[in-house]
């Protein structure tokens, strides 16, 4: 039966936690007896006798998870299962995947335990351990690593749980024990304190046992007759230290001194990365003939935006008879829809009278007339709207998202799902791939979406607005302030798809090298005459964009000089560290986590508690931020693993900030500041 079930002290051999376990028993410290069901016993009921790759699983997880539920253990582990469970009961079900506890990658709470198991339910428990191994959040975590399933069949020790990092994270020298009872506050110990706490020293002999000179993460349970057990010890995964990021040359500011006092922003909201040459011609081709009410410059591929001459604005909204109906629109949702859809019908009609395939001029032209629009009227109509939305309205998700979430639930079959979403891109630049040319992508996404709301179950279908009451307008600003991003995309895929036909006709072999040339020598031809001249160029724009992607461009610039936002007094919150270092970026709430599924690169997290399934968001994020939860938990956790700052326990910032607002997040201050344009001097 060795081969099925095996001692836990027999278990250094199998890694993961059931090895760490049998670590700090042979070392002689207090860890609860138990036994460990190994891959073998997982491939003997399933029939996947080798190491589960969780990326080739797709379609199968469902199948899979049918055979853990379904299928008998063969009698003999059957008969030592229930033995077992007879001897330690109440039990302690938990994974021992060989991923975990290690000393690069932990995967904190990504695989499931059960706790006061009775006997008669060990089988029930074990199956959950699996079928977590095979779910949406260890398909996210550890889709490229084989993964061994091991589960650990324990006696539950009743008592108090107590969290101990025996040096601080991101500190691996520290001299510091962090203990943090569970719902209790966190205390700080010194390693060297003659009289250290029992707690202390046996987690600093954890530490030992497990050869974890960085620190372990050491949990404990001080059971109801006042023992002291281990129940987990493994090492702390410090997250890396960023490197520091070099200023730009402070040539590229100086295109803010030719407007004295001007205050120039970094667009990171829409364009955080370099633009494309080809993108960056757009932006030129929009302020050449005066088609945005904003200043604009691209600096090294940055985008900058600065406040245009009101008059220009006023008399382009005049000469387009605009002036006097926002104001109007906005008290009513018929009339908001009405003056929505006509601007959209203004903005799409230059898009639809595009012959097929047309030039790359032709695109640019039909770009610069639907931008002229958008910019003038349609996106000040929606902001205008927005502001004047109840404050209660929940905000939705990205029209993508949405759509995604729908097809998930099954209300949006394929070809409607392919057709909304077939213009977005990742990225505000056409030299992002569209959706349309990369369908197993949203595929992909629909699959795992669906996977996320099976193992939670759907909620209930929001209530329809009452068309008679002020809901019915909040609904509208909400819709159009979704439905202008679609409409922008369409124009973004309008030159887009010219270019690559560009590309193609002069026989590129990568069409896509033509949007890195420059977008005024591809509409004359010339940068497309000598296709190996050409493919050097792009590659050298490539490498160029890269470059700058590196350096640390200022949020704001003033007459040629870096001038960055700075917090404003009484807009800063504070909480518990839970991973270190400080960045700026734009919060995005998590309201729902189907709805954060995609969260958009470089934002901040924001949520009301930490769960593991976060790591689901969490690799797109710059930071975490949560209303509720301890710096030890598994999201805290979670964050120092993937090397973003986290904040925790910080209920104001979760009450005070909403979608879109800029912040500070220092993880190591344990803060968070709202920016505000700084006094100008």
């Amino acid at each position: 039966m060795a081969r099925f079930v095996m001692p836990l002290a027999d278990a250094a051999a199998l890694g993961g936690k059931a090895g760490r376990l049998a670590q700090l028993r042979a070392a002689g410290l207090p860890v609860p007896d138990g036994v460990v069901l190994p891959h073998a016993a997982f491939a003997a009921v399933t029939g996947v006798e080798g190491p589960v790759a969780l990326d080739e699983i797709g379609h199968r997880a469902g199948e899979l998870a049918r055979a853990i539920d379904a299928a008998e253990p063969p009698p003999a582990l059957a008969e030592a299962v229930a033995a077992a469970a007879a001897r330690l009961a109440p039990l302690a079900v938990r994974s021992s995947m060989s991923l975990e506890d290690g000393a690069t990658r932990a995967a904190p709470g990504v695989f499931a335990s059960c706790v006061d198991v009775p006997a008669a339910d060990a089988w029930p428990a074990i199956r959950a351990v699996w079928r977590a191994a095979i779910g949406p959040l260890a398909i996210a975590y550890a889709r490229t690593t084989p993964l061994s399933v091991a589960v650990i069949v324990q006696r539950w020790v009743r008592g108090a749980r107590v969290t101990i990092y025996t040096r601080p994270p991101g500190h691996p020298a520290g001299d510091e024990l962090w203990v943090e009872p569970a719902g209790g506050a966190l205390r700080r110990v010194r390693r060297d304190a003659p009289d250290a706490e029992p707690l202390a020293r046996l987690a600093l002999a954890a530490e030992r046992a497990i050869d974890a000179p960085a620190g372990a993460d050491v949990e404990a349970v001080v059971a109801d007759d006042g023992a002291l057990w281990l129940v987990q010890a493994r090492p702390i995964v410090h997250p890396a230290a960023a490197p520091a990021r070099p200023r730009p040359p402070p040539a590229l500011l100086r295109f803010s001194a030719d407007t004295p006092g001007v205050r120039w922003r970094r667009d990171v909201e829409h364009n955080p990365d370099p633009l494309s040459p080809a993108q960056t011609g757009l932006v030129d081709a929009v302020v050449a003939v005066g088609a945005s009410p904003w200043r604009l410059h691209v600096a090294a591929g940055h985008l900058y935006y600065a406040a245009g001459d009101a008059a220009l604005a006023a008399d382009a909204a005049r000469a387009d008879g605009e002036a006097d109906d926002d104001g109007a629109a906005v008290r009513s949702a018929a009339a908001l829809r009405a003056r929505f859809d006509a601007l959209a019908a203004a903005m799409r009609a230059p898009l639809d009278a595009l012959p097929p395939a047309p030039s790359v001029g032709a695109a640019v032209d039909a770009y610069v007339a639907a931008y002229r629009v958008f910019a003038h009227a349609l996106s000040p109509l929606v902001a205008r709207a927005r502001a004047a939305r109840s404050s209660s309205a929940a905000r939705p998700p990205s029209a993508l998202d949405a759509s995604l979430v729908t097809a998930a639930r099954g209300a949006l079959d394929d070809a409607a799902l392919a057709a909304r979403v077939a213009d977005f891109a990742p990225a505000w630049d056409v030299a992002s791939p569209t959706y349309a040319e990369r369908p197993d992508a949203v595929r992909d996404a629909v699959a795992r979406l669906r996977a996320a709301l099976a193992e939670r179950g759907a909620p209930a279908p929001a209530p329809a607005p009452d068309d008679a009451g002020g809901d019915a307008l909040a609904a509208v600003a909400a819709a159009i302030a979704e439905e202008d991003d679609a409409l922008f995309a369409r124009a973004q895929a309008v030159v887009r798809a010219a270019l690559l036909d560009a590309g193609r006709r002069a026989g590129l072999d990568d069409p896509e090298d033509a949007c890195w040339l420059p977008l005024d020598a591809v509409c004359s031809g010339e940068a497309l005459a000598d296709p190996v001249r050409a493919r050097a160029q792009a590659a050298a724009a490539r490498r160029a964009s890269a470059r700058a992607r590196e350096w640390d461009m200022p949020l704001v610039v003033v007459d040629g000089v870096a001038r960055d936002d700075a917090p404003a007094g009484g807009d800063r919150w504070s909480g518990a560290a839970g991973s270190g270092g400080r960045v700026r970026g734009t919060i995005h709430r998590i309201e729902e986590l189907a709805a954060a599924a995609h969260l958009p690169p470089g934002a901040i997290a924001l949520c009301a508690t930490v769960t593991p399934a976060l790591a689901l968001v969490l690799a797109g994020a710059r930071g975490l931020v949560t209303a509720h939860g301890g710096a030890l938990d598994h999201g805290a956790a979670m964050a120092r693993e993937l090397g973003v700052p986290c904040v925790v326990g910080c209920a104001g910032a979760w009450a005070a900030l909403r979608d879109g607002e800029r912040v500070e997040l220092d993880g190591d201050a344990a803060s968070v500041a709202r920016l505000v344009p700084a006094a100008d001097s």
